[in-house]
C-alpha cells in the first residue's frame, strides 16, 4: 500500500497533469475538472475534439479534484463524473467511458490510497443503497441514513488505523472534525494515531482545538455559558433562559442553509413557544447592518443575540468548536445539553419527543 507524508518545509507548486481517453461517441461533449489551488476553487473546461484529453494545473499539495462532464445531445446526471485526487509532479491517466461506469485511472501515491479507502467503503455499504437516493423525510429513511453515515464513518477508522501516514487518513480526519458530530475521545484517538508528520498541517492544531471544546458539550452536559446581545443592543448570557427549553441555533447572514432551514425553524418554534421552548438565534456576523437586514427579510420571530464578530474571533464559536454553521444544541431548563445538531427534516420530531419527555437523555 503506498502512503504519503506531506513534508514539512513551505511547498512550492508543481504542474500536475490529467490525461485521458474516451469511445468515439463522447467527441464534442465537455469535461470540466474542478479543484482547489492556493487561489480557491478553480476550473478547466475543455470540449472533447478528440478521443483523447490533457489538462494541467499547478498545485502545491494533494487535492481532491472532480472531473465532470455535459454531453451534448443528452442531459447531464449526478454520475457524469469522477472523484479522485491530482498530486504536485504526479500525472494522472484515465481511460473508459466519461459516465465513469467503466474506466481504469493510473495516478499517484495518494490516489492510490483514496482507491483503497473507495474499495473498503464500498465493501463496509454493500447492500446499502446509494446515499442520495435515501428519502431522509421518512422514519425510516432517517434511519437508513443513519446506518449508512456510521457504515461509513467505520470505513474512515478503519482506514485511518490501517494508514496513519496516509494523506487520505488526514482528508477523512479533516472532514470529520469541520463540524463534530461524533464522541470528541474517539476522535481525538484517532488523531493520536496519525503521523506526526500531520501536526504541521494548517488545520490540524484546529482540530485538536474543536475536539477539546466539544467535550465540554457533549449530551448531559451544562452548556458553556457566554456574553452576547441583542438587536437593542442588551447584554445576555445563558443564565437569562434558564427555565425554559431552548435551541441555540447558530447562523449568519451570509449562511445559505442556515437561512434556507430558518421557515421550517420558524414553523417548529410557532408550534411549541406554548410548550416552554424557545429559540434562541446566534449570529456570526460581523456586520449589525446585515444582521438587522436577514433579521428583517426572514421575519423571524424568536429572539435573536450576537457578538458582532466572525466565527474565527467569537468567544462563543470557540467555546462551542464551531467553525461552520448551521448549527444547533438544545437545551433543558436547566442549562444542560440534551440535543446537539438536529436536522431541518427532524427539527419537529425531535423536539417535540423531547418537550413531550419521550426522548432519553443521556446523562
Amino acid at each position: 500500500m503506498n502512503t504519503f507524508v506531506w513534508a514539512q518545509h513551505k511547498p512550492v507548486a508543481q504542474t500536475f497533469t490529467v490525461k485521458g481517453k474516451v469511445p468515439p461517441a463522447y467527441v464534442q461533449d465537455t469535461l470540466t475538472l474542478w479543484y482547489i489551488d492556493e487561489n480557491g476553487k478553480h476550473g478547466d473546461t475543455l470540449t472533447l475534439a478528440s478521443g483523447s484529453f490533457s489538462l494541467e494545473g499547478k498545485i502545491t499539495r494533494p487535492t481532491m479534484a472532480f472531473l465532470s462532464l455535459v454531453r451534448h445531445k443528452k442531459p447531464a446526471k449526478p454520475d457524469d463524473g469522477l472523484i479522485f485526487y491530482i498530486e504536485p509532479g504526479s500525472p494522472v491517466e484515465i481511460t473508459g467511458h466519461p459516465d465513469w461506469k467503466a474506466f481504469s485511472i493510473k495516478g499517484g501515491p495518494v490516489q492510490d490510497d483514496w482507491m483503497a479507502f473507495t474499495k473498503l467503503q464500498d465493501h463496509l455499504l454493500k447492500g446499502y443503497p446509494d446515499y442520495r437516493s435515501i428519502d431522509v423525510s421518512t422514519d425510516e429513511g432517517r434511519a437508513m441514513a443513519e446506518k449508512w453515515k456510521e457504515q461509513y464513518k467505520k470505513a474512515q477508522n478503519a482506514f485511518i488505523v490501517a494508514h496513519p501516514s496516509s494523506f487520505i487518513s488526514w482528508e477523512q480526519m479533516k472532514s470529520r472534525t469541520t463540524v463534530i458530530d461524533d464522541n470528541p475521545y474517539v476522535l481525538e484517538a484517532l488523531l493520536n494515531v496519525l503521523d506526526s508528520s500531520f501536526h504541521t498541517e494548517p488545520r490540524y492544531e484546529g482540530a485538536v482545538q474543536r475536539i477539546n471544546a466539544v467535550k465540554n458539550i457533549v449530551i448531559g452536559k451544562p452548556a458553556p455559558d457566554f456574553v452576547s446581545y441583542d438587536t437593542l443592543g442588551n447584554k445576555h448570557t445563558l443564565a437569562d433562559f434558564r427555565g425554559k427549553y431552548v435551541l441555540l441555533d447558530f447562523w449568519a447572514s451570509w449562511c445559505g442553509f442556515c437561512r434556507y432551514q430558518l421557515p421550517e425553524l420558524t414553523r417548529v418554534y410557532e408550534k411549541y413557544k406554548h410548550n416552554n421552548f424557545i429559540v434562541v438565534g446566534v449570529s456570526y456576523d460581523d456586520s449589525k447592518e446585515r444582521w438587522l437586514k436577514a433579521i428583517r427579510e426572514d421575519k423571524t420571530p424568536f429572539i435573536q443575540i450576537g457578538e458582532l464578530k466572525k466565527i474565527s474571533e467569537s468567544p462563543s464559536a470557540k467555546a462551542y468548536g464551531i467553525t461552520a454553521i448551521p448549527q444547533n444544541i438544545m437545551l433543558d431548563p436547566e442549562g444542560n445539553i440534551v440535543a446537539r445538531n438536529i436536522g431541518m427534516l427532524d427539527f419537529d420530531r425531535k423536539i417535540g419527543e423531547i418537550l413531550s419527555g419521550k426522548m432519553t437523555v443521556a446523562k
